[in-house]
């Protein structure tokens, strides 16, 4: 299997020009982010990068052991510690249901104080989850290389940083000759739901009333 750990590591490198934003709609969805000094931007680009090489061997074993993950998150911290959200193997559950119930207690974390950042994986075998410009992309690429996008399948790591950043990776994979190999990752900015959630729960005075440091 191609280093997918290093493909997603430097794919994170590209993040500041993602956040810099070509598109009107990128612009609005990074103005938090983009707010910060350099150095604060580089800190959270750095916190994002630890969780990612802190977490992704744990998304690496499963699809090597079973061709796609069960669904969990990885937190950090505020002093840069960081540790894995998921279910019990007793809790059998969709994977879609799984995902929401860890979003909702990454969200509880985050009001809590107990979270700055979160990285969410899932793995998908359709592409409902993609963006037609996105899919688009897949497609193309995949042609190129002969391959049919119906035989592929991808892994979503969903970045979501308190600090206004919202990034999506999207890595394709396939089985070839019984070992499963990845593709490209092509990243978007994303809404930074974390962010907007916590803000808005805040406002509304329904939250913690110490949601950081």
């Amino acid at each position: 299997m191609k280093s997918l750990r290093l493909l997603l590591v430097m794919a994170l490198l590209a993040a500041p020009g993602l956040a810099t934003a070509n598109s009107d709609e990128d612009q609005v969805r990074t103005t938090v982010f983009r707010s910060l000094s350099e150095s604060d931007r580089e800190v959270v680009l750095g916190n994002l990068q630890h969780l990612l090489e802190s977490s992704i061997d744990e998304a690496l074993g499963q699809i090597r052991d079973r061709g796609g993950i069960r669904p969990f998150a990885y937190i950090g911290d505020y002093e840069g510690s960081g540790r894995f959200i998921r279910l019990s193997a007793e809790q059998q559950v969709p994977p879609d249901v799984a995902a929401h119930a860890i979003q909702q207690t990454v969200v509880q974390g985050a009001l809590d104080g107990a979270l700055i950042a979160s990285l969410l994986y899932i793995t998908t075998e359709g592409t409902g989850p993609l963006t037609d410009e996105l899919l688009a992309k897949f497609e193309a690429e995949l042609a190129a290389e002969g391959r049919d996008v119906k035989n592929v399948r991808y892994l979503l790591i969903e970045m979501q940083h308190l600090a206004g950043l919202g990034v999506l990776h999207v890595v394709p994979y396939w089985q070839e000759e019984g070992q499963w190999q990845v593709g490209n990752a092509i990243q978007q900015v994303i809404e930074p739901r974390l962010h907007d959630l916590i803000e808005t729960t805040l406002k509304s005075g329904t939250g913690s009333q110490n949601p950081g440091k």
